[in-house]
């Protein structure tokens, strides 16, 4: 993840509260001098004041193969993508938000092919 966003301005970093998840963060925080925050997954609440607390800026999201999708579809007002398969470690959503309910998604797959 750290080459894709390297040369991305990254203004936060969120991830569950798994080692795993955290541990998937840390490089990205670390190359771009922030903290990981902790979030909680599959709660509108919670990404609604990451929304209104990072408007106009640029957040990582790490999470789980079946709260990402979930999360994009919260933020896209439908429900576009389906949960990831456990074992596949490598998609990136590039979600931009301008308001909760018209967002548009970027899914990129990357890392080695399976």
């Amino acid at each position: 993840m750290v080459a894709v966003l390297n040369e991305t301005k990254i203004d936060a970093v969120y991830s569950t509260a798994f080692k795993r998840t955290k541990n998937t963060a840390a490089p990205i925080a670390e190359v771009k001098a922030l903290s990981v925050l902790t979030y909680e997954a599959f709660k509108e609440s919670v990404i609604d004041s990451m929304l209104v607390k990072h408007r106009g800026e640029t957040v990582v999201l790490v999470g789980h193969s079946n709260s990402i999708p979930w999360t994009a579809n919260y933020l896209l007002g439908e429900k576009r993508f389906s949960d990831f398969v456990d074992s596949d470690y490598n998609n990136l959503l590039l979600i931009s938000v301008l308001e909760k309910g018209t967002a548009s998604v970027i899914w990129l797959n990357f890392g080695s092919p399976k």
